[in-house]
């Protein structure tokens, strides 16, 4: 399912100083899947200010010699909806969710693995 997000950070940073915070939005994120599906005839994940759902941040970059180290996180509200394909485990059935869910960059990006896992134990469980 191919994403596409936009980012976008709200307060000034100070260039060249080695510690930059400041505040981030997760302005949008869509996912849908293509219109030749066998289970759904829609299901798209929405995400972000723009639609509605305030997905507010924050990052602070960290220079360490010529590298940076990355703090940063996203409290990203989203909303699934989905429509069942006709002769699919799933005809029939349509809905929608709204949750939030953190997704936390620091040393190792797992969260956004989990998001991702989250989203197919969803679709599975329906």
């Amino acid at each position: 399912m191919p994403i596409s997000s936009w980012l976008q950070h709200n307060n000034l940073r100070t260039p060249g100083s080695p510690i930059q915070s400041f505040d981030t939005d997760l302005a949008q994120m869509q996912a849908q899947l293509g219109p030749v599906d066998p289970d759904f005839d829609l299901l798209r994940i929405s995400a972000g200010t723009n639609f509605g759902l305030p997905s507010p941040g924050h990052t602070t970059l960290t220079q360490s010699g010529s590298s940076w180290a990355v703090d940063s996180f996203f409290d990203v509200t989203y909303r699934i909806d989905f429509v069942g394909h006709p002769g699919s485990p799933f005809g029939g059935e349509s809905g929608s969710t709204t949750g939030t869910v953190r997704i936390v960059v620091a040393p190792e990006p797992a969260s956004f693995l989990g998001l991702a896992g989250a989203l197919v134990l969803f679709r599975r469980r329906r």
